[in-house]
């Protein structure tokens, strides 16, 4: 899946062994803990490897975009980004990226330096070692030619955690067409602020309070990661991961595109030891993805006019009565505690 898997561990002295199974639950519930946030420190002005790239620098302003992360024990956790400058993204490829991960004692540790690939991009595995307990952890890549900085959160949690997944265009947002709007809005025709369904940021603070862990799911496309965090920020929507489409091919429209996608990585989370709930969506595509990750159908509400299609749950065009059913359902047992 990974366009390169290096265990970063073995850059500081300390090579893992073949990654293992998910483990079994834990007997007791343990903490996790908030570690986002932070800063690291400003070094000098680095040098890059290639003519071309120091151009594009010039050319442009940084467009890099990291994933977040979404781990258990179970097995390497996927550290995945982009790097790119300017209007046109012109991708860096053959440079020097470091790799920082804040702790709790308010600074970074190092895990090593990796290179990007001919599309731009890092992919490595971190052994869970590597994060001492569970919790929510900024993770920063650095690139060591300019300095340049992106941030994602790598999430690591019990095998067993529960979760619920959220689609955004059409079941949080009142329609899909809000994608191709954001889309213009990304490209420089204005800002734009999707508009929520009624009821969809109660439902999802309901959810979250109800102690389940988030996921955003979408097929939005990965240039789009910005705009979706800031609109997520904006409605003030609770912390969750947020995974978006890595091609165009995964962000199509179709079965074979955005469904295969999203059943992908339902069933890794699911291969990790991570449990799924319930599932929101309002797409043919969600029905397919979610049903080839084996969540129920009774299990899936779908908002809009595709609501009960093949056993699912009708949600309607708001989340006023669903609001109110799920309002008396008490907090989840997770194995941890926050």
């Amino acid at each position: 899946m990974f366009v390169r898997a290096l265990p970063l561990l073995a850059l500081i002295g300390c090579a893992p062994s073949a990654p293992v199974g998910p483990a079994a639950p834990n007997s007791q519930p343990v903490e996790v803990r908030s570690c986002t946030g932070g800063t690291l420190a400003e070094v000098a002005q680095g040098e890059f490897d290639h003519t071309g790239n120091s151009i594009s620098v010039a050319l442009g302003w940084p467009r890099h975009i990291a994933e977040d992360t979404l781990a258990t024990d179970g097995d390497w956790m996927p550290l995945n980004a982009k790097f790119a400058y300017g209007a046109t993204n012109n991708d860096l490829e053959d440079e020097e990226v470091e790799i920082w991960i804040g702790n709790c004692q308010g600074s970074v540790d190092f895990m090593g330096t990796t290179r990007t690939d001919d599309d731009g991009r890092i992919s490595v595995g971190l052994d869970p070692s590597a994060v001492a307990g569970y919790g929510e952890f900024t993770v920063f890549y650095r690139v060591v030619g300019d300095g340049s900085v992106t941030t994602a959160t790598l999430s690591k949690y019990p095998v067993g955690t529960r979760l619920l997944v959220f689609d955004i265009d059409g079941t949080l947002t009142t329609a899909d067409s809000e994608l191709f709007i954001d889309m213009f809005s990304e490209l420089g025709s204005g800002s734009y602020l999707p508009e929520a369904r009624p009821g969809a940021v109660q439902t999802v603070a309901t959810r979250y309070d109800q102690n389940y862990e988030i996921v955003y799911l979408t097929g939005r496309p990965y240039w789009l990661d910005g705009i979706t965090r800031d609109w997520l920020d904006a409605l003030a929507l609770p912390p969750g991961t947020l995974h978006l489409a890595r091609t165009n091919g995964e962000a199509l429209p179709i079965d074979s595109g955005v469904g295969e996608y999203k059943a992908d990585y339902l069933s890794e989370l699911q291969a990790l030891g991570f449990v799924f709930d319930f599932a929101y969506g309002n797409a043919t595509t969600d029905i397919y993805g979610y049903a080839n990750a084996g969540i129920p159908a009774d299990r899936t509400l779908i908002m809009g006019t595709n609501g009960g299609e093949q056993g699912t749950l009708a949600g309607g065009d708001d989340y006023l009565v669903h609001l109110a059913t799920i309002g008396a359902e008490p907090a989840i047992s997770q194995p941890f505690t926050r």
